[in-house]
């Protein structure tokens, strides 16, 4: 069962990474912060894309960056989880 909820809990921080990502550009050009092109990487691969432009905006996620909020999903279950049990007592 931990491991289920360990998989729920890194499909939604993957849910949760890619909503930011593809509604951050929409945000920015409500806010006429045009122009701003984000290349985000780690380890010499891109983590997304984003641009916003007078035109229109674009945003591009990459595989890492959803592997990277599966894991770190899945590591945030496993270190709350102890601590939810003792609160529980």
């Amino acid at each position: 069962m931990k491991i289920f909820q360990s998989i729920l809990s890194g499909f939604c921080f993957v849910m949760i990474y890619v909503l930011i990502i593809l509604c951050a550009p929409l945000i920015l050009t409500l806010l006429h912060l045009l122009g701003l092109p984000q290349h985000a990487s780690i380890f010499g691969s891109g983590l997304f894309e984003m641009e916003t432009s007078q035109g229109g905006f674009y945003s591009q996620i990459s595989l890492l960056g959803c592997f990277l909020s599966f894991f770190t999903g899945a590591i945030f279950y496993y270190i709350l989880y102890p601590i939810k049990e003792k609160r529980r007592k």
